[in-house]
């Protein structure tokens, strides 16, 4: 479509029903909903009449649209990164003198006695 030629008023009326769409959609767990919001973001970005007239909003919306999502997937990863770390300590770790042995469901299992002299 050609944006040039539309009327201010009518992009101005436009900012409303956008911004709720885009506001609902952002944080929705339904990746397709997320998708689809991104590509009206993109589509009014890439309009310079649109974007004019919502530089304010469209400014609002790039940290809720491109920095949360890289957020929370660092946040992930640091997670299972964690997960991990603490799995591997639980399995392996605490083997050696200081580390006092496996600890296995909270019990601590008695040290070995010395080998009977025969």
């Amino acid at each position: 479509h050609q944006w040039d030629n539309v009327r201010t008023t009518f992009t101005q009326c436009l900012r409303q029903p956008l911004c709720i769409t885009l506001l609902r959609n952002c944080t929705t767990s339904d990746a397709a909903a997320f998708q689809l919001a991104i590509k009206l973001l993109v589509a009014v970005m890439v309009q310079p009449k649109l974007r004019s007239s919502l530089r304010a909003e469209l400014g609002a919306f790039y940290p809720l649209f491109v920095l949360r999502p890289l957020e929370q997937g660092s946040r992930a990863q640091q997670a299972a990164h964690q997960r991990q770390t603490e799995e591997r300590k639980l399995q392996g770790g605490g083997e050696g003198a200081e580390g006092g042995g496996d600890v296995q469901g909270g019990v601590v299992p008695p040290p070995s006695s010395p080998p009977n002299p025969p």
